[in-house]
């Protein structure tokens, strides 16, 4: 069954996705933390890994951010966009999982920011480095298709089983 969602707009240069995006607050606790993501279903800033925005269900477990509003604003699912780091955030809130997946910017040669971060050891770049980034667009449409079609828990346990090996 397909869900009615669409995804946001980004930037097609990550530098200026990122400059767009730095000085915005959470939507929730109106807080300025450095790890904050965006919710590419709505465009909301959103905390993460924060205890400012988290909650208690009803039976008392505690849940963070990104499943208070995947449930808010996805029908339990979310899509995020991880600005300090590039990489998308793909959470299930139905299923209480999630997972990072490689950034949509790539650079001429065909890596990601998520690849150069990790070749780096390193979470910031800078302003120059970031503008080599441009977005491919068919990776994002492919993000675009999943959620669409409902794939989203699909892909998190996927990639889950892949990185247990």
């Amino acid at each position: 069954e397909e869900l009615d969602f669409h995804l946001v707009k980004i930037e097609e240069k990550y530098d200026v996705e990122y400059e767009r995006n730095f000085s915005r607050f959470c939507t929730k606790c109106k807080n300025h933390y450095q790890d904050k993501v965006i919710c590419l279903l709505c465009n909301r800033v959103v905390c993460y890994k924060n205890e400012c925005c988290g909650f208690n269900n009803k039976n008392g477990v505690g849940w963070g951010e990104l499943t208070y509003h995947s449930l808010e604003c996805g029908y339990g699912y979310g899509l995020f966009l991880k600005l300090y780091e590039g990489n998308i955030i793909a959470h299930s809130s139905v299923h209480g999982t999630g997972n990072l997946f490689e950034s949509p910017y790539y650079n001429q040669f065909g890596n990601s920011i998520t690849q150069l971060l990790e070749k780096r050891n390193s979470r910031r770049l800078t302003d120059k480095v970031l503008a080599k980034y441009s977005l491919d667009q068919r990776k994002y449409d492919e993000w675009k298709e999943i959620i669409m079609h409902g794939k989203l828990q699909q892909v998190i346990h996927y990639e889950r089983l892949k990185t247990e090996r």
